[in-house]
């Protein structure tokens, strides 16, 4: 089993251990995470659950999108479908949870893995934690809420910089998730394990109002330029943004160009759509339309091309149906939504 369960006091412990696929999450996982916390959510002795990862370098990068792909590839889309259904279930029961669940985040949080950390009602990582959601490389559309959480960032009032996290694929930093508002607390590398001892003693909250994360990222190196990502991505198309980046003149644009250039152009402009949706939407809101979303990429060739390129052949060009926006049909991605 790559999910170990046990309580600590009155703290429910759930640690992922898929060690060798830096704990991607695969059905038996979801299924266990799902089972526990249905469990314990009606258990009085357990007061709050940690999600944790028993590997130094992964908290978790996402969703075993691998095993989708081959069963899209022989023809077992239902499957697919499925399996994207109880993911988005268990991200939606952590939403939701009645009892505080803390994410303790050490090294990357990618895709479903960002979406289990940042939904949880506390989200503590380590100081060289890094998140991001890639998928559109992939061709496939961000997910798991994510839609949510990216168009309600701190001091993001334009929404320019959930869209270029996105739509790029960005890494953010420790310190860079923190300041957004997508991680409550920053701690040192190495201190997992007394953290979550602290937290078991005496309560997420108390830790909380004792721990001061400035002491950790004080230090850090300047993280993005607010107004320059605001300049960049405000209002523009997705056909103006390709071009205003094509000459880059700072890493911020140079990483932008990249991030797009390597993505299917029909992920870009879905990814677009539910981001327009999302302000006025629940979390369980914007999980239906992505999950409604992620169905339609599953019938598209771009999704087993992506994942084939990136994840099975790594390295391999993709070949996107269109190539451009272009030939995007944007008619038929806007009925995904209604």
């Amino acid at each position: 089993m790559s999910v170990k369960a046990w309580r600590d006091g009155s703290l429910g412990r759930l640690e992922l251990t898929r060690e060798k696929a830096l704990n991607a999450l695969d059905l038996p996982m979801i299924r266990a995470l799902t089972a526990e916390l249905d469990r314990w959510r009606e258990d009085a002795s357990v007061h709050e659950v940690m999600i944790s990862s028993s590997l130094a370098k992964a908290f978790c990068v996402g969703g075993d999108v691998k095993a989708v792909r081959q069963l899209v590839v022989e023809g077992d889309v239902d499957q697919a479908d499925a399996f994207f259904g109880e993911e988005y279930d268990l991200i939606r029961l952590i939403a939701e949870y009645p009892k505080p669940c803390i994410a303790m985040v050490d090294g990357y949080a990618f895709g479903a893995g960002m979406g289990l950390g940042v939904h949880c009602a506390y989200t503590v990582c380590t100081e060289t934690s890094s998140f991001s959601m890639p998928e559109a490389q992939i061709g496939f559309v961000v997910d798991v809420g994510s839609s949510y959480y990216l168009t309600r960032l701190r001091g993001d009032k334009s929404g320019a910089i959930g869209r270029m996290l996105a739509l790029c694929g960005y890494r953010l930093r420790a310190h860079e998730a923190h300041r957004l508002g997508l991680v409550d607390a920053v701690v040192p590398n190495g201190s997992t394990s007394e953290v979550i001892n602290a937290i078991g003693r005496h309560g997420v909250a108390r830790w909380l109002s004792e721990h001061d994360s400035a002491a950790i990222t004080g230090d850090a190196k300047p993280g993005l330029d607010g107004s320059r990502v605001v300049d960049v991505f405000d209002g523009s198309s997705l056909e103006e943004l390709m071009a205003s980046v094509q000459d880059p003149t700072s890493e911020l644009e140079t990483k932008v160009r990249d991030g797009l250039a390597s993505s299917s152009p029909t992920s870009l402009s879905l990814i677009d759509l539910l981001l327009a949706e999302a302000r006025g939407l629940s979390v369980a809101e914007c999980i239906d339309r992505e999950y409604a979303a992620a169905k339609w990429c599953l019938r598209r060739s771009d999704f087993v091309e992506g994942v084939g390129a990136v994840l099975v052949d790594r390295g391999r060009e993709p070949g996107w149906q269109p190539a451009a926006f272009e030939g995007v049909d944007v008619s038929e991605a806007m009925r995904v939504q209604s």
